[in-house]
């Protein structure tokens, strides 16, 4: 946001293509602005699609969608996880060797398309095996016919990715929840039968792989086209020894990026799930809580922290960065790509969390019992005890993904260094404290009212599937961050002691500002109906601290010295810098103001 007084303050005007030319700290950033604005705007829309299906839609009609992703991911999660593979050793090779690189890509790429067969084969198979069960046969039916078409379109944006293009991936990625969006209306409005969800994934992975293809079309370079990624070629043979080298390392990158598929939340929900189904009668349930009740709110929190999650994708670009700066030697470039992407990171995702932490009970309250109707989730009355924990688990949640997601910037750096069993080792060891924390902290706190009457007679047992995901974030975070530390041998600069200062003063904003006063406020005198008007006075009071938000980072230098320049090239990408120019110059009157802070001369 401001920076020091020298050229960067002059820096000309760069096209979108000049940023992501450019290696180092500002292209990571640029390239993590993309991915992660493009992945809130799909998630946006597949939010809203779930808000208007769950009030149309049995729980069984929804299984159609809901259960087929669930095999889809399954099926192609080798294709995901190892793409953070397929980048580091194709870019480690061209910027070492332009054909060895071009042979590494089309070996992956061949690889890929293979496997993407062979599952895609195997998933038809029992599809057709499960025949006798209808729901199931067109479930698996609609999950296999996605299959293949995702191992492509991962070819393709994986490619991106290695000639930094991830702004062209980013909106391949963006259309998920937007297709998903219009598909699913389209079978509300024309009154289609709920089983053609389950082809959901198939159209909009369809449409994502003929995007990818244009994009990729534009700018292949020569010696990498469709006929050399999937044709067999004598002058870049398939072979053995650098299948089983991209396999392995893709096995550890996989590990590593389970997380970012949401898998790390699947395991909570799937460990809650199992404790209130059989021992719900143990934790007290009973009445208005069920174990329903209880496992879908998790799912409705989840649902709610989908932004902060998206942090997590921050990550992907600075492998390629690490990458590249590795084969040069370039350790400065290291540093500064870690500490901006990580300092980014930083300042988005714990806002987010203190947010999360002051606003959740409002925010359910909003969505349980204001002006929209969760039926799906059975919510339609809310009890105290259920408001609660809800509350405080969001809260916890949200802490304990911010952990995650600030992991995965340095995990994503160790792979681009070429050390992804390190990485998988810490993520590894998560999942486990995942598996075996969340029944202890759901049992432990569900006795807490029982142990210590005083504390009121809440049921505390959801909030803890927030501590196990907090506590398993304590742990990755700070391991990943100590090993990349020692590894790269760089030094922390995210100003971490300023942040928490202007966390605290965010915090109390929030809980001082009145929302409810304000929206019966706008009800009154513009009968828009107390719903819609907590909803706009909630939005309305978090726009104005987001703006306070970029006051305070200036005034207590959490924005310094180079990131004006990051600034400048970010929006430069989206081919809005004036929007950067504007904040610059905002930036530096704040960040001035402060005497303890550096002067500024311009």
């Amino acid at each position: 946001m401001t920076e020091a007084p020298s050229n960067e303050i002059k820096s000309e005007k760069k096209s979108r293509i000049d940023v992501f030319k450019e290696s180092g700290a500002s292209r990571a950033v640029a390239s993590s602005s993309w991915t992660i604005l493009m992945a809130v705007i799909g998630a946006i829309m597949l939010f809203i699609y779930q808000i208007i299906a769950g009030n149309l839609y049995t729980e069984g009609e929804l299984n159609f969608y809901g259960l087929t992703s669930m095999f889809f991911s399954f099926a192609v999660i080798f294709s995901l996880g190892a793409s953070g593979a397929f980048i580091k050793l194709a870019k480690e090779s061209f910027v070492l060797d332009e054909e060895k690189g071009k042979h590494r890509a089309i070996q992956m790429a061949k690889i890929n398309f293979i496997l993407g067969f062979s599952i895609n084969i195997v998933m038809f198979i029992l599809a057709f095996l499960s025949i006798h069960d209808i729901g199931l046969f067109i479930m698996l039916l609609g999950a296999a016919s996605a299959v293949l078409i995702a191992f492509l379109r991962d070819i393709f944006t994986n490619l991106l990715g290695v000639m930094n293009r991830f702004d062209l991936g980013a909106i391949i990625g963006g259309l998920f929840g937007v297709v998903v969006c219009i598909f699913g209306f389209t079978i509300i409005i024309f009154n289609i039968a709920p089983e053609y969800l389950a082809f959901v994934p198939a159209t909009m992975l369809f449409l994502m792989l003929i995007l990818s293809v244009v994009f990729y079309n534009r700018i292949k370079p020569k010696g990498l086209g469709f006929k050399d990624l999937f044709f067999p070629s004598k002058k870049y043979p398939l072979t053995k020894d650098f299948t089983n080298e991209y396999l392995k390392y893709g096995g550890l990158t996989t590990i590593s990026n389970l997380v970012v598929y949401g898998f790390y939340s699947q395991i909570v929900l799937l460990m809650t799930f199992i404790c209130y189904y059989f021992w719900g009668g143990a934790l007290g349930l009973g009445g208005l809580i069920t174990w329903e009740k209880m496992t879908q709110l998790l799912i409705l929190i989840d649902s709610f922290v989908f932004i902060e999650v998206a942090v997590i994708l921050f990550s992907g670009p600075v492998n390629v960065e690490i990458a590249e700066a590795c084969v040069k030697n370039d350790y400065e470039c290291i540093e500064n790509s870690l500490n901006a992407v990580g300092r980014v990171g930083l300042v988005i995702s714990m806002p987010l969390s203190v947010a999360m932490l002051v606003l959740a009970r409002q925010l359910l309250l909003l969505f349980m019992a204001g002006s929209v109707s969760f039926s799906i989730f059975g919510l339609t009355v809310v009890t105290e005890d259920l408001l609660f924990q809800g509350w405080a688990t969001m809260a916890v949640t949200g802490f304990g993904q911010s952990f995650y997601g600030l992991a995965c910037i340095y995990g994503a750096g160790l792979i681009g260094a070429g050390r992804a069993k390190q990485s998988a080792i810490a993520f590894g060891i998560g999942a486990i404290i995942l598996f075996i924390s969340t029944p202890i902290f759901i049992f432990l706190l569900g006795a807490i009212d029982n142990l210590f009457p005083i504390w009121g007679t809440y049921n505390y047992s959801l909030i803890g599937a927030g501590f196990s995901f907090l506590v398993s974030g304590i742990f990755v975070f700070p391991y990943l961050a100590i090993y990349s530390k020692r590894y790269f041998k760089i030094n922390f600069d995210l100003r971490i002691k300023r942040t928490i200062i202007c966390m605290v003063i965010l915090g109390l904003y929030l809980f001082l500002a009145p929302i409810e006063p304000y929206a019966y406020f706008l009800n009154s005198i513009l009968h828009i109906g107390l719903g819609l008007g907590q909803f706009v006075s909630f939005l309305t009071f978090l726009l104005i601290g987001l703006f306070l938000l970029i006051i305070l980072y200036c005034f207590f230098g959490v924005f310094g010295k180079g990131d004006g320049k990051i600034l400048q090239d970010t929006f430069d990408s989206f081919n809005q810098g004036w929007i950067a120019h504007f904040l610059r110059k905002m930036g530096r009157f704040f960040y001035n103001l402060n005497p303890k802070n550096p002067k500024l001369d311009n």
